[in-house]
Parts: structure tokens; C-alpha cells; sequence
């Protein structure tokens, strides 16, 4: 019990879900905070609330730089996805040639590979969400958010 009477109390996250409040205890006078362990069954989570788009924008052109010729160009939307996560959303705009079927599972995994690398979506606490599609596709859409 602290000073006011009442325990002190953290939030449990498990794979980003509130499992509920649980009380924090530890030995007699020693402060749960400072308590190390391997068990990670309970940590705190503190969410990041602000990215730096400056940076995602020079990962993503470093990228594209890499990526050339069979990458056209990289977009990209942060938002949440339909958990309510924090994502960023990438739209790929792939040369045909890049695009046609034999080679489009590979080039998927090589240009998410390098995104991930570059932008280190996961350190920023964004999940990351890839759409491909080839330069013939998007002239025939014409979907200003791919141009």
C-alpha cells in the first residue's frame, strides 16, 4: 500500500490486448518497478503517439533508390488499421515488366524486406501493410491516391 492507501496498480498487456488491472507486488520493501525477471507475462506498454514523417519519407526514397528500376514509386498512409492499431499502409507501383507473374512473389517479399529495413516500421510501433500494383494497372485506374 502506498502512502494514500490504495495499491498501486498496472495495466497487463498481452500481444497488444488489456488483460485488466493487476496489482504490482513484490518482496517486503522492495519496489516492484526495480524487480528484474525473465518473465515477460506482464510488462507495461507504453505506446509511441508520434512518428517522424520527415524520416519515413527519406526511408521510403532510399528505398525507391534501391528498389530501381522494377519500383516506379512508393506511397504511403499512416493510420489504424482495422484492430486500431497504429499501421503504416504502403502502396507499390511496380514496373510491368517487375510485375508479371513469375517474378511478383519474389519482388513483393525483396521490396517489403527493404521497406522494413529502411523505415523500421516496427521501432516506430506502426504495423505495416503492403499493396502492389503495376504501372499499366494504375494508368488503367487512374486512383490519384497511387499517382
Amino acid at each position: 500500500m502506498n502512502t494514500a492507501g490504495r495499491q498501486r496498480r498496472s495495466i497487463c498487456i498481452r500481444r497488444g490486448r488489456t488483460t485488466g488491472l493487476q496489482p504490482l507486488t513484490g518482496p517486503a520493501g522492495v519496489d516492484p518497478i526495480s524487480i528484474k525477471t525473465r518473465d515477460n507475462g506482464c510488462v507495461p506498454f507504453v505506446p509511441k503517439g508520434f512518428v517522424n514523417q520527415q524520416e519515413i519519407e527519406a526511408a521510403v526514397q532510399r528505398a525507391v533508390h534501391a528498389l530501381a528500376p522494377g519500383v516506379v514509386r512508393i506511397r504511403y498512409d499512416i493510420g489504424a488499421d482495422w484492430t486500431g492499431e497504429p499501421s503504416i499502409f504502403f502502396r507499390i507501383v511496380l514496373a510491368d515488366e517487375t510485375a508479371r507473374k513469375p517474378r511478383l512473389s519474389e519482388t513483393a517479399q525483396m521490396v517489403a524486406l527493404i521497406l522494413m529495413r529502411e523505415v523500421k516500421a516496427d521501432e516506430q510501433g506502426l504495423h505495416a501493410y503492403f499493396n502492389f500494383r503495376s504501372l499499366s494497372e494504375q494508368a488503367q485506374l487512374n486512383e490519384p491516391a497511387w499517382a
